[in-house]
């Protein structure tokens, strides 16, 4: 209303502090709001004061009734002059215990702000700016400032306007708006009006709030071309808006909107757990200094430490950045692009996910409308990713079959959700955002229009049963597929150890890729004859017409562990993974490395009984796919791809481990990123462990650990005799480049072992994550590239 407008201004006119509500509110929270705020006075009109009766304490005036009162004040203007630290208003936002917590905004931030938005968007007495925001939100003061310091106008829209689009099409064109401040949400509800396009007015439209996707973004420019599309950014906490992008920049190839450049006296940092800044497109956490950030939360002395914290980067001893919780990367042009809350972003069995990159990947099926992917936990530390989304205008609903193989070629396999959920229309906050909290539970029922069928005897039904509690699932059909239904290697872990006690029958976790439904899993375990194939080659992903690629484990590291990679490598190309026999009763265990290269390549030859090559090997692996690549040459066969993967020459003898150098080094690197501390505490903790358990561990951990002493015995011995003439990929961990600094012996003698080209590639990250996410991506982008390399160059 106007008087809201009148009794903001007269509030900061006379020194004071203004503490915005909304009409809608519940009596009982704005009670807390005067309580915590200790607010002397509470402005208010008559239609909304009796349902205030009994919960509010403080003085009342009301505006429209209260003249008497107010007659006997003097009309002359007061002459204050506010101290720029000063508090001008206290905005209440949700809080994590359920109680509001009131963020302390002042006058310095808030005039920066509006002086960079006057310069930044050309603002003038001519604009009118539409004011929808409910007043209890940030957003309505910039509504209400904005133009008022420009002379402009402030076009008030009715109480719930803003979720009303034909009254704010209506309103905006009646009333002339040239600017206006919407969420993405509204933006596709108004685009898909065709009324929309008489808004012609518009000259600055600016977004926020959400993720803004690159079709509404492209449908928006097309509708209104001669108006300018800012995406915007800002928490409350750092007054209003801190940083923005022209989307006039965005290019084809831009499927993140960014959110930009910061304001002016802003700066912003985006730092690992360390606080370290991060490099060019490596995700961070955003953090926020200058003079739009608050001073604090209101008598929230803990929660203000934790969330404004000492700028290190800044001479200033007083100077804070704001930990914004948000997750943001660079791009190469110094933009910012966000990636999701911190909250928002989960590891899922030890992967980060980034949901983002999830609901990009969806939008871009011709179905759908707007998408969005959360994590669920369903106990037991059980997390689950579930889509929801609403379907584009005349398309029928995609099956969940359909749109998991349509994700397969996007995105790998653990981060495609385990539950798809079409909505009609996506819930809405008062101030038009999502809301997450109003998302239904998905029953990670079956979509009905895949077929099922049911167990059709005792053993299926007994799997299924056993599918059903793993997976959390209400039925399984025996065509099911068991990572289609949300499985992993955990789950497969448990899976099997359940069935290994109801039949009898211990399986290797590979058996799930050759069978991995119920239908297929039972009839292997009817099969009296069956017995499971604990072989060394495991077929990961075994379609394609290319010539398949064979990848050499370190000892003791599952293939299982190949999966992420084999998203990232080609489709078309053949992926086995190569692991080494023993970890079962009356397995041979190889004690000589020459040896187990011949076993395996037996093994290969099976699958493709002719070169050309294409091997590969990870860390102790790498020096047993060289030696099969030595083999095959020997016997005539031509090796057309030979990667090595984190792995020092089986010729280098590491100098002075013990040595100052290498140990500062080391420490150095490692004290970077708490991340790579986290990793050496597991690596020291498996090697307790593992003592433990040669001494007094179970039959099988005591046959695991004979076999790690069997093939670092066998590693040890190696001494390369036959000689390579072929290409070599070599791929490097920063980690190493980092610990060994200017001394690269360790990688460079590996050119001394063949006569061949010699390709080098780096990938962020340390040897003991580079199979995990993001390191993998850029892994499988790399080993994909240099495959391609190595078969020009052959031909």
């Amino acid at each position: 209303s106007l008087e809201m407008v009148v009794a903001v201004l007269g509030v900061l006119k006379a020194g004071g502090t203004y503490i915005p509500t909304a009409t809608d509110y519940p009596p009982e929270r704005i009670a807390f709001i005067l309580e915590d705020s200790d607010a002397h006075l509470l402005l208010t009109q008559p239609h909304i004061a009796p349902t205030l009766q009994g919960v509010v304490a403080k003085p009342v005036v009301e505006l429209d009734s209260s003249w008497k009162l107010l007659a006997g004040e003097k009309e002359t203007a007061v002459s204050l002059t506010a101290d720029p630290d000063a508090i001008a208003c206290i905005i209440y936002t949700s809080g994590s215990t359920g109680k509001p917590k009131g963020v302390m905004l002042a006058h310095r931030g808030l005039c920066n702000y509006m002086q960079w938005k006057e310069r930044h968007f050309r603002m003038s007495s001519d604009d009118a700016m539409i004011m929808k925001a409910p007043f209890g939100f940030d957003a309505a003061s910039w509504e209400i400032f904005s133009p008022l310091t420009v002379g402009g106008r402030v076009v008030i829209a009715k109480q719930g306007g803003q979720i009303d689009i034909p009254y704010l099409m209506d309103l905006m064109a009646q009333q002339r708006v040239t600017m206006g401040f919407i969420v993405p949400t509204q933006i596709r509800a108004l685009l898909d009006d065709p009324n929309f396009a008489q808004c012609q007015s518009l000259r600055v439209v600016m977004v926020g709030g959400e993720a803004f996707p690159e079709d509404l973004r492209d449908k928006f420019r097309t509708v209104l071309p001669q108006c300018e599309l800012h995406n915007v950014y800002g928490p409350t906490e750092t007054t209003i808006v801190v940083m923005s992008w022209d989307i006039a920049n965005a290019t084809p190839s831009d499927t993140l909107t960014p959110i930009g450049y910061p304001n002016d006296n802003t700066r912003v940092y985006v730092l690992n757990e360390a606080m370290q800044p991060v490099p060019v497109g490596v995700v961070g956490e955003l953090y926020i200094g200058g003079v739009q950030v608050g001073h604090g939360y209101l008598n929230r002395p803990e929660l203000t430490a934790e969330r404004f914290v000492k700028d290190p980067f800044s001479r200033d001893p007083r100077a804070t950045l704001y930990k914004t919780g948000d997750n943001v990367r660079y791009r190469p042009d110094g933009a910012i692009e966000y990636l999701g809350r911190a909250d928002f972003q989960v590891k899922l069995r030890g992967q980060r996910v980034e949901l983002g990159e999830i609901e990009a990947a969806i939008q871009s099926h011709a179905a759908m409308k707007q998408v969005l992917v959360v994590v669920r936990d369903e106990g037991n530390n059980d997390k689950r990713l579930v889509a929801y989304y609403t379907l584009a205008e005349g398309v029928t609903d995609p099956a969940a079959t359909e749109l998991r193989d349509h994700l397969r070629r996007a995105i790998p396999e653990f981060m495609i959700p385990n539950a798809f959920v079409a909505l009609a229309a996506f819930p809405t906050t008062p101030n038009g955002k999502l809301d997450r909290s109003a998302l239904p539970s998905p029953s990670y029922a079956r979509e009905e229009s895949d077929s099922f069928t049911a167990p059709r005897n005792p053993l299926e039904s007994t799997l299924a049963e056993l599918w059903r509690r793993v997976l959390k699932v209400e039925k399984v059909s025996v065509y099911d597929n068991f990572f289609d239904l949300g499985g992993h290697s955990l789950l497969a872990l448990r899976l099997f150890d359940q069935i290994a006690a109801e039949t009898g029958k211990k399986l290797p976790l590979a058996t799930l890729f050759e069978a991995p439904t119920v239908a297929q899993l039972a009839e292997r375990l009817a099969d009296d004859g069956w017995q499971p194939k604990w072989s060394a080659l495991v077929p990961i992903q075994p379609q394609g017409h290319k010539r398949p690629f064979f990848h050499v484990a370190p000892y003791l590291i599952s293939v299982l562990n190949f999966t992420d990679l084999s998203k990232y490598l080609d489709p078309e190309r053949p992926f086995y993974g190569i692991q080494p026999l023993g970890l079962e009763e009356g397995q041979p265990i190889h004690t000589n490395l020459e040896e187990m290269a011949a076993y395996y390549i037996e093994e290969i030859k099976t699958v493709q009984p002719e070169g050309p090559y294409l091997i590969g090997g990870h860390c102790a692996g790498a020096w047993v796919a060289y030696e099969m690549a030595c083999q095959l040459e020997a016997a005539g066969e031509q090796v057309e791809y030979l990667g090595l993967i984190s792995s020092q020459s089986p010729t280098y003898v590491e100098p002075g481990r013990n040595s100052l150098a290498y140990l500062s080094n080391r420490a150095m690197f490692y004290l970077k990123d708490r991340r790579l501390l986290n990793a050496v505490a597991w690596k020291m903790k498996m090697q307790a462990e593992s003592k433990l358990l040669l001494k007094y561990g179970t039959s099988q951990n005591q046959r695991i650990l004979a076999l790690r002493d069997a093939h670092e015995a066998a590693y040890d011995a190696y001494v390369p005799t036959l000689g390579y003439t072929g290409p070599m990929s070599i791929v490097r961990a920063t980690e190493q480049l980092a610990i060994y600094g200017d001394n690269d012996d360790w990688v460079r003698l590996w050119e001394e072992l063949t006569t061949g080209p010699v390709e080098y590639a780096d990938v962020e990250g340390i040897h003991a994550t580079l199979l995990q996410e993001p390191s993998v991506a850029t892994l499988g982008e790399h080993m994909r590239r240099q495959m391609e390399t190595a078969r020009e160059q052959l031909s």
